[in-house]
């Protein structure tokens, strides 16, 4: 079976209007340098801020733990919630689209 694919585009900071690919299941969102998406421009994106999930061919997104929250669509998430092609997402200060 194989792996959805999740792109993200950046709508904000030095890589405004990026978009990136992973094939991986889990996508890491935080400013340290090991995450998958590494936004260190953003001091009030917490280190391990939040993770992107694929399940059954759906996308999802969980808060871990952060500071300042993680946001979809201007809402601040509790636990996850899930993406389509066009979500807006606030991590820290930082923005990112689903691209759709």
């Amino acid at each position: 079976m194989r792996r959805p694919r999740v792109q993200i585009e950046y709508l904000s900071g030095p890589e405004d209007g990026k978009i990136v690919g992973f094939s991986k299941e889990t996508v890491t969102i935080g400013r340290s340098n090991d995450c998958d998406i590494c936004l260190t421009h953003d001091e009030t994106v917490s280190r391990r801020h939040a993770r992107l999930l694929c399940e059954g061919g759906r996308l999802f997104i969980e808060d871990t733990g952060s500071t300042h929250g993680t946001f979809v669509h201007g809402q601040r998430i509790q636990g996850r919630a899930e993406l389509t092609p066009g979500a807006l997402i606030r991590v820290g200060q930082s923005w990112l689209r689903i691209p759709g």
